[in-house]
């Protein structure tokens, strides 16, 4: 998280290589700085299973699984745990 309104995203790959993205987020509650570290992959399935523009992200603390639904129907959840990072 790097303000209340911009999220950051960044992967690192042995095969890949390193990547960041800056998001954009309409609201936040709760904790602002937190870190998760997630299977993409993982997360790449469950944001493309989704077909409106916005998601919705609910955080549960560190080591907790990841909701993922859309903002505005609720109707598809995808829970993503957590993986350990050293």
């Amino acid at each position: 998280m790097l303000d209340n309104s911009k999220l950051r995203i960044s992967s690192n790959s042995s095969k890949l290589g390193e990547i960041e993205e800056t998001l954009s987020i309409n609201s936040i509650s709760g904790e602002t700085r937190l870190s998760v570290s997630l299977d993409g992959s993982f997360l790449l399935d469950a944001l493309k299973s989704i077909k409106e523009n916005e998601v919705k992200l609910s955080f549960g603390g560190p080591m907790r699984p990841v909701l993922i639904e859309p903002s505005e129907n609720s109707s598809y959840r995808h829970l993503i745990s957590q993986v350990r990072t050293y």
